[in-house]
């Protein structure tokens, strides 16, 4: 199936997966861009999920592939035909508790989100983050432990989503003049930590938003040292 036309995110895991495929949904709708949200099942393709807005039933293939949109898709424990643009995988337990099935669904994905709790009694935080990262090839781990982290996660998630999208389609609660600030000072799609933090000064904006800016255009932060970004 042709996929050029049209951007999939996929959301695997455990537990808060619908939580994030939700928030994910309703901020890409928000932006005024196309968007639609489908469960997969075993076998499944694009032409059979289950959507999960406007009270169930199958999005007929053409509403997706001869349309530019957004597929959030909620995978399962089954395995979805649906190639990702973007994959995330959520989890409040350690990886070698999952079942088979379910730990399966993290190998190569591109962040993994974990919620901390008692689960993770005698860890340290550090450690799991190079444990995951060893084990499923994960980019970045991103850990929560509260609503004020959960959305801070969240939201880099979504943010990370839109420059997966691409196009002029961009979060309302970024100033423009970060954004092209952010775009003139980036060489080769890369920022070091230093001109970030440089940059945040120069605009008279928080060190976060500039982060945003970053994470929104896709641009790669170098040489951070004190996990700002």
């Amino acid at each position: 199936m042709p996929r050029k036309d049209f951007t999939v995110i996929k959301v695997c895991g455990t537990g808060a997966k619908r939580t994030l495929c939700d928030y994910l949904t309703d901020g890409i709708a928000k932006a005024g861009y196309p968007v639609v949200r489908i469960k997969s099942f075993a076998g499944s393709d694009c032409s059979t999920g289950k959507n999960d807005r406007g009270g169930g039933g199958n999005p007929p293939r053409g509403d997706i592939a001869n349309s530019r949109c957004v597929v959030v898709l909620e995978q399962g424990p089954e395995k979805s035909d649906l190639l990702s643009d973007f994959s995330i995988f959520v989890t409040d337990r350690p990886l070698e508790r999952l079942n088979s099935r379910v730990r399966a669904s993290c190998n190569n994905v591109e962040f993994v989100l974990l919620r901390w709790g008692a689960a993770f009694d005698g860890e340290n935080e550090i450690g799991i983050e190079k444990k995951i990262k060893d084990s499923t090839g994960a980019k970045k781990v991103l850990i929560f432990n509260d609503d004020e982290s959960r959305a801070r996660d969240y939201r880099k998630m979504l943010d990370i989503a839109f420059s997966k999208i691409g196009g002029n389609i961009m979060p309302d609660d970024i100033p423009k003049e970060v954004l092209e600030a952010v775009k003139k000072k980036a060489r080769d799609n890369k920022m070091g930590c230093a001109a970030a933090h440089k940059l945040a000064g120069d605009l008279g904006v928080p060190i976060p938003v500039v982060g945003r800016a970053l994470d929104v255009l896709g641009i790669k932060i170098e040489k951070c040292q004190l996990g700002c970004f």
